[in-house]
Parts: C-alpha cells; sequence; structure tokens
C-alpha cells in the first residue's frame, strides 16, 4: 500500500476514534450501576472510584463512608437511570430507603477513565427545612416531600425513536428557557407542552386553577411574576440523554431582593419531545443563608445570601450584610469602543493612577485567527487587530493613550515567542510622577520603566538567562536572578522599595536594583525555605494551614496601615505581613476550592477547571479599608472579606459572559471614588467597570492598585 494511502487510512481511523466517547451508555450504566451497589453495601471499595474522587450531599462535601455510605439501605421503588456519553456523566433520580424512611434524590457522577471521579447528591427528606427554614412546632413541615405521588407520577422510562431524537445542544437549549422564564418572569419564554406538569419533591405543585386565567390550569410556565425568584444563577446541564429526551439541569433560585426566603438549590429532570417540555421533576433543597451552594467546579453560583450583591444589583437592591458593606452596580457601557478596529485580549493586571486613569496591561499575543481577520493584507475580515499591550482609560471609557507589544522593546516580555500564553505580559504599575512600570512572567523577563507615552527609563535586571537556555531550578535562597521572571510586585513609593513576589518567597529590593530583605511563608527565613514542591493535599478538605508558602503566589499590595498583603493561590489563602516581614495573619478565601494538585488544569484544558481562589485583591474604599475584595479567578467572583478578621461578608459577580459576570478574572483595580474595575483571561479577553452604589462622595487616590 502507498505511504500516502496508509497515512490516510490512520487518519480516518483516528477521526473515528477520537469520535468515540471513552465511555459508552453501557459503560456509564455499569459504573453508575456498581457505585449506587456500593453506596447501598457501605462499601466505597466495591465502588470504581478515580483517585481524588469528591462527593456532595446537598452541597456538603463528605468523607469517604460517611453520610449516605452510611445511611442508605436500599434503592427505592422509584428508579430511573439517565446517561450522557457526550458529558461521560449518568444520573440517577427516584427513591432511596434509609432504614424505615424514603428521601427523594438526585445523583449525578462523572465519570474519567471508567472510574468515577464526582458524585453529587441533591436529597430530599421529610421535615427538612423549606423556604421559611425549620418548621416551628405545631406547624406543617418546612418542605414540601410526598415520596407516594412520585412514584405515582415517575418520570418517564422510555427510549424515543431515532427520528424524534434531538441532539444535545438542542435539549439544553430547550431546558434552559425553563430558567430562562424564571429569570425574566416571563412564562412565554418556555418551550412547554400545554399541561406541562412540575413535580416538586415529589409534590405536584401544577394543575391547579390559574388565578390569571379562570377556568383553565396552571402549566409549568403560569403566574411566574407572582413567583419570589429574581433570577436563576449557577445553571448547569451536566446530563442530556438524547435517547430519552431527559436533561438534567442544576441552578440555584436567587430571592427578590429585600425578601427573607432561603434560596433554594434544586435539580430538574426535563422531559422533552417535539421540541417541548413535557414534564419537571425536581429534587431540591433550601440551605442555610450562610453556605455556597452548589460548591462543584467550577464553582458557579457560590450564593451566600450574605453577600447582599448580585451582577447588576443597585444600593437598594442589597437586603443582608454589613451595614457598611460597599454595594456595586455594573456599569455595562464601560468602555466606549475601542478605536482602529483593536480588540483586547486576555488582561492579567490593570492598575489605576493618582489622576484616576485606568491603565490596562494586555496581551496581544493572545489574539486567535478568528479574531485577528483586519491584520492581514489585504484585510481577510473587517475586524479586527489586537490592541497594543499598554492601554490608558478615563473613567468615561475613553482611551487616551496606547503603546507597547512584542518588539516593542528588545526586552519586552517573550520576546521572539508568538503565542507565550500566561508566559507574557503580566503585571503593571504606575507611580506619582506618572512612570508606567511593567514586568512579565517567562524565563529571562524582568521589571521595566517607561513614560506615560511610552519612552524607555530603567531596567531592573536580575535576569535569568533566556531560553532556550535551561531553566534555573528553583532556588529560594539566592535573589541574584528570578528564574521564571516576575509575576507580580508593588511600590513603596516613600520609602523607594519595590516588594516582589516569587516562587515561595517576598523578596524587597531598592529602587537600584540592590537587595534589601526577604522572607517566607507566615515570615520564615530565606534559609527555612524548602526548596522542593508544595505537597499535594486531599483536595475533598480545605488546604492545610501550612507554614511554607504554596506557590503561585499571585499578588502583593501595601494597605493603608502599611501591611503588605500577599495572595497565595497554591493555598486559597491571603497572608498578612508587617514591611519587615513580621507575620501578622492569614485567612482563606473559599477553601473548598482545589488550590492545587493533578485536578488542576490551564488554559485550554478540556479537562479540569482552574485551581486556587487569590488571583488578585484591592481594599475597600473607606478611610479604614475595612475590607479586602479578592478576584477569584476559578470561581468567577470577587469575594469581599473583613479585612482584620479575614471573615467572608460579600461577593459579587459568578461565571458568565453577560456584563456583571465573568470567566477567569484576573485584575482588579480600583479608582479614587471606590469603582471598581476587572480584567479578565484566558477567552474571557475583556475589561468591566462596577460603580460604587453606596459612596461616602470622598475622593481616595489610590495608587497601585
Amino acid at each position: 500500500m502507498p505511504r500516502s494511502a496508509c497515512l490516510l487510512v490512520l487518519t480516518a481511523a483516528t477521526l473515528a476514534s477520537a469520535a468515540q466517547p471513552d465511555c459508552d451508555r453501557a459503560c456509564l450504566k455499569t459504573a453508575l450501576d456498581q457505585y449506587l451497589s456500593a453506596v447501598v453495601k457501605h462499601d466505597p471499595s466495591a465502588a470504581p472510584l478515580l483517585p481524588g474522587f469528591r462527593q456532595t450531599e446537598n452541597a456538603i462535601v463528605v468523607r469517604l463512608g460517611t453520610g449516605l455510605w452510611q445511611s442508605v439501605t436500599a434503592l427505592g421503588k422509584l428508579r430511573r437511570h439517565y446517561l450522557d456519553p457526550e458529558s461521560e456523566q449518568a444520573g440517577y433520580f427516584g427513591l432511596v430507603e434509609e432504614g424505615d424512611h424514603q428521601a427523594i434524590v438526585t445523583l449525578r457522577v462523572k465519570v474519567v477513565q471508567h472510574q468515577i471521579a464526582e458524585a453529587e447528591w441533591l436529597i430530599a427528606r421529610k421535615g427538612d427545612p423549606g423556604g421559611n427554614g425549620p418548621a416551628l412546632p405545631g406547624q406543617p413541615p418546612g418542605n414540601f416531600f410526598d415520596p407516594d405521588n412520585l412514584a405515582a407520577n415517575p418520570p418517564p422510562d422510555r427510549l424515543l425513536p431515532k427520528t424524534d431524537r434531538l441532539p444535545r445542544q438542542a435539549l439544553v437549549a430547550i431546558a434552559n428557557s425553563y430558567f430562562d422564564g424564571l429569570s425574566t418572569h416571563d412564562g412565554a419564554i418556555i418551550l412547554e407542552h400545554h399541561g406541562c406538569t412540575r413535580i416538586e419533591n415529589g409534590f405536584t405543585v401544577t394543575g391547579r386553577p390559574d388565578p390569571e386565567k379562570p377556568g383553565e390550569k396552571t402549566e409549568c410556565g403560569s403566574n411566574l411574576t407572582r413567583f419570589n425568584i429574581e433570577y436563576v444563577a449557577a445553571r448547569r446541564f451536566p446530563i442530556a440523554d438524547v435517547e430519552t429526551g431527559v436533561v438534567l439541569g442544576l441552578g440555584v433560585f436567587i430571592r427578590r431582593p429585600g425578601t427573607s426566603q432561603r434560596r433554594n438549590a434544586l435539580s430538574e429532570w426535563f422531559a422533552i419531545d417535539h421540541g417541548r417540555i413535557r414534564t419537571i421533576h425536581a429534587a431540591m433543597f433550601y440551605p442555610p443563608p450562610e453556605q455556597p451552594v452548589p460548591n462543584w467546579p467550577p464553582y458557579v453560583g457560590n450564593w451566600p445570601l450574605a453577600a447582599g450583591i448580585v451582577p447588576g444589583a443597585s444600593a437598594s437592591q442589597a437586603s443582608v450584610g454589613p451595614g457598611d458593606l460597599p454595594l456595586y452596580k455594573v456599569d455595562p457601557f464601560w468602555p466606549k469602543p475601542l478605536p482602529n478596529k483593536w480588540l483586547l485580549q486576555g488582561v492579567p493586571t490593570m492598575v489605576t493612577d493618582k489622576d484616576d486613569h485606568i491603565w490596562v496591561f494586555n496581551r496581544p499575543r493572545d489574539i486567535m485567527p478568528d479574531e485577528s481577520g483586519a491584520s492581514t493584507n489585504p484585510p481577510r475580515t473587517d475586524c479586527c487587530v489586537a490592541a497594543p499591550a499598554v492601554m490608558e482609560f478615563d473613567t468615561e471609557g475613553n482611551v487616551l493613550r496606547a503603546w507597547g507589544g512584542p518588539g516593542y522593546h528588545v526586552d519586552w516580555p517573550a520576546p521572539g515567542v508568538a503565542r507565550p500564553g500566561p508566559a507574557a505580559e503580566h503585571n503593571i504599575l504606575v507611580d506619582r510622577e506618572g512612570n508606567v512600570w511593567i514586568s512579565g512572567s517567562s524565563q529571562g523577563d524582568s521589571i521595566q520603566k517607561y513614560t506615560a507615552d511610552g519612552k524607555f527609563l530603567w531596567d531592573f535586571g536580575h535576569r535569568a538567562p533566556r531560553a532556550p537556555a535551561p531553566r534555573p531550578p528553583e532556588n529560594n535562597q539566592q535573589t541574584d536572578i528570578f528564574p521564571g521572571g516576575i509575576f507580580f510586585f508593588d511600590l513603596d513609593e516613600d520609602a523607594r522599595e519595590i516588594y516582589i513576589v516569587d516562587a515561595k518567597r517576598v523578596l524587597v529590593y531598592g529602587y537600584d536594583g540592590a537587595f534589601k530583605r526577604g522572607w517566607g511563608g507566615h515570615g520564615i527565613s530565606l534559609s527555612e525555605i524548602s526548596n522542593a514542591p508544595a505537597p499535594p493535599y486531599d483536595t475533598s478538605g480545605p488546604p492545610p494551614d501550612q507554614q511554607q508558602f504554596a506557590p503561585a503566589l499571585h499578588c502583593v499590595h501595601l494597605s493603608v496601615d502599611g501591611l503588605v498583603y500577599v495572595c497565595e493561590r497554591g493555598s486559597d489563602r491571603i497572608q498578612v505581613f508587617t514591611k519587615q516581614g513580621q507575620f501578622v495573619s492569614s485567612f482563606f478565601v473559599h477553601p473548598s476550592t482545589p488550590a492545587r494538585g493533578k485536578q488542576c488544569g490551564g488554559p485550554g484544558s478540556t479537562v479540569y477547571g482552574m485551581c486556587g481562589t487569590t488571583y488578585n485583591l484591592t481594599f475597600s474604599h473607606d478611610p479604614e479599608q475595612k475590607y479586602v475584595l479578592v478576584a477569584d479567578g476559578t470561581n468567577d467572583k470577587i469575594w469581599i472579606h473583613e479585612r482584620k478578621s479575614g471573615k467572608l461578608a460579600g461577593s459579587i459577580g459568578d461565571n458568565g459572559r453577560m456584563a456583571g459576570y465573568f470567566h477567569w478574572i484576573d485584575a482588579i483595580a480600583m479608582d479614587s471614588h471606590g469603582n471598581i474595575y476587572t480584567g479578565e483571561v484566558d477567552t474571557g479577553k475583556r475589561v468591566q467597570k462596577f460603580v460604587l452604589t453606596n459612596a461616602d462622595g470622598a475622593a481616595r487616590p489610590r495608587p497601585h492598585e
């Protein structure tokens, strides 16, 4: 056979193999049955569990052998199995027995390499708290619960004719129309059959006299303006069973502002035929106000009610949280359209200056072919070209100046690398004289200083040899070079000092480049820092409160009272020091998020999301900077913590592409009036502005933030 023919055969075979799921329907059914059998037998060793297996029960992580592993004694009389080879996930909906009692459950399992990596349970039991909390003495149960009615009115157990099957994408879109209808309070948006039935925890909530349509019965989309739902957050559709036409939707019902009713976290099983929803069966629970839900990667919608802030909320909408909690509303029109067909790329950092101008550092080499059609000669498409690396905006969103990028200077970050990804432009600061300081994060990068117009002024040095020279090994004791470039730094302009975080240490240099002092985690000396990789930990629980820093160290900032704040992303932690390196305190930021380990993906990963929660931070606008606002690119939120105690006080945003939401937020800055500006990397590639709605009117310049 000719060589070209061999290649053609091999290529076709490879493509055919790649098109097949690693775990087909039979594989998923087997894994699900093995897992359920192991739960009933109270024997985790009988289930094919992947190392690092994680299980939640009503959004709380449980250890192997506890929780349902102990309580479930049998599967109930109603059992439905739904399978999705495309997502390699399987689900069980129905009843389980816990001794003499029944529970209504949804189970989602994720299969990786024929082993179960995740198990997510939503459980409803008799007497559980409802929307108003636990039942009061002498009052009916707080939640709906009717397992007998559920068994009498089950979801479908069927296989649709092949001619009636819809693709996965269409099934998900139809199911999502229900959440859209609830969020807009418009039942006409919902793609439902006439007579659509909804059953919550076994209780039928439709089919009752319709107060808005005399003589008719309520359906799935009836009377939505009466529902106490502001919108549906944390939407996920992990299972879409094409052969049965059943979709599992997961979400959190956020209540209308000013009401005390609890959120509910829910699973919805949508039975779809002929392009519309026929029935909805829900298993749900009402978490207490302080509990984050759903507590699953990418950790979208972890909505503690105490946050008091939702994307796009105004000051009047925040009904809970401390009275002085900063409240924000997104400005969807900031920035204004860019000139010259420019298109922003990944934004790892941004900063404000003494004039309240916002300086954005973006990575022009992130641009993809489908974004850069106007860069060819002749132009292939009408738009666009990559924007310059350094961009200056005013508070109205106008571009004032723009310059820099690959080749701008011989030592511009990552010289000669066509697509460096995150190992490129990384940090930007503007000093009180208006000079622009930048750094890069590839081998051989350092800090450079330019004028506001882009004229080169000074180079910090301390560069490692450029590739292809071997990268020097990690050595936390030497202070001459930075093997991986300089990710983050801050300036103490009064002391003329540069603070740099690198590997497992904080280093301080003078403006002349001379080393002055340094320390490690909890203030240990440089000589005490280990050069070994940070050890792994069991990610079913929080990171250990270890002494050593766990890279990556992802920010360093100075507060108004002269303390040094370090983002320790490898431990979901913020550590606080004096300027001389004495340890003051630390606190964790959403520590249920994996901080490091094998299940940490990078840009473009199709297997795992990112890890760590402390990407960058800024301080609140009040004179004492009572709060610290932490940008979390894994959960796609800004967490608001009390600065002194570390206590969580609120949050802003969620995972999404709309205004006020984030995808991989990495940058955060604040102007003198307390407005915050954010930047996103990966495919987010944008900046946003959030207006402080309860400001005191005072102007407090925020250099280096």
